[in-house]
């Protein structure tokens, strides 16, 4: 069952990521999909159009639990630099997929980062690879957002994307590059202003995978983990969790699967979106995996997505997804690790 918001509708937030900020948590993601038909070979929808989200919606909540709808970040019409979506948004929409938002102290801008592509993945004119990142930015999180523009980072093209900011302020890009790389996911540093990466390449890949997000031990240690699903389009499948001792210019380890049981393979009928590190009244550090149930074939499809939101726990090959039927944030913060 999906979680209703404060109008007494379903919570859209597909895709999505977490942003604390001012003492609220701000879920940002894809709104609802028109749902599709599976293809021939199981690669998607048919037609491509019903798979895509028309906005990207945001929430907010003090508690995880109550959600407040904040708004429309963007819709369909608002994408600029792309043959699709703008002025063509009724006939070409866009790809809108995987929105992240991070805050930068040094221009005080919330900045809106999200995977742009063709409904086909068809490369744009001139373009050798199809896949962009979206960037907008706002003064304040609930904007209004202002588009800044379409870009391939380090001249590639992007996929499943997330983004990672450390303790310094430095902020990552972590994403499927796609062909160019044999689908390998790659980490690349953003500019200052998180408007491009920093133009010194991809700094580190990992596995070949999508669905990524990328999170940091919070025991103290500087080990860095990377958590992402193979690639079956719609299809859950098992996951993969990698480690390595720094985001850029260290190899990624793969770890054993962090999920056990009769549905480990397909991540508890989940695909990976974020995971989200909360902070604990008692100083300590739950990490919670944010997951994306896509529902490709049960009944009305992609129509009726939801959520899997499990805890993430640490063992002595990495980290372990907990498949509970139900769990209470509050149990986990009297006993997990500082």
């Amino acid at each position: 069952m999906l979680p209703l918001d404060n109008r007494g509708r379903t919570v859209q937030a597909h895709g999505g990521g977490m942003l604390p900020w001012g003492g609220r948590f701000y879920w940002v993601g894809e709104g609802a999909k028109p749902g599709c038909t599976p293809g021939i070979f199981g690669d998607g929808c048919w037609p491509r159009e019903l798979e895509l989200s028309q906005d990207i919606n945001l929430y907010s909540s003090a508690d995880l639990f109550a959600w407040t709808f904040e708004g429309t970040l963007i819709n369909q019409a608002g994408i600029r630099d792309m043959p699709c979506g703008g002025a063509n948004a009724r006939t070409h929409p866009c790809r809108m997929e995987r929105p992240k938002i991070l805050y930068n102290e040094g221009t005080r801008k919330f900045v809106l980062v999200f995977h742009l592509d063709s409904a086909a993945f068809t490369p744009v004119p001139g373009a050798a690879y199809s896949g962009h990142v979206g960037i907008l930015t706002a003064d304040e999180v609930t904007g209004p957002y202002t588009w800044v523009r379409a870009l391939q980072p380090d001249g590639f093209g992007s996929y499943d994307m997330s983004v990672f900011q450390a303790k310094d302020g430095t902020a990552y890009l972590v994403r499927s590059i796609g062909a160019a790389t044999s689908d390998h996911i790659g980490v690349s540093r953003m500019a200052p202003d998180y408007l491009d990466t920093s133009h010194t390449g991809v700094c580190s890949f990992g596995p070949r995978g999508e669905g990524v997000a990328l999170f940091q031990a919070p025991d103290g240690s500087s080990d860095f983990y990377l958590l992402n699903s193979n690639q079956t389009w719609w299809d859950p499948n098992p996951p993969q969790l990698s480690r390595a001792p720094a985001l850029c210019g260290a190899p990624w380890r793969l770890l054993e699967q962090p999920t056990t049981g009769g549905t480990a393979d397909i991540t508890y009928n989940s695909q990976p979106t974020f995971v989200l590190p909360y902070h604990c009244a008692s100083g300590r550090t739950v990490l919670i995996y944010l997951g994306d149930r896509w529902n490709f074939r049960g009944p009305g499809g992609l129509t009726n997505a939801s959520y899997v939101w499990l805890p993430l726990v640490p063992t002595e090959g990495g980290y372990q997804i907990l498949n509970l039927k139900s769990w209470r944030l509050r149990d986990f913060c009297e006993r997990s690790s500082a």
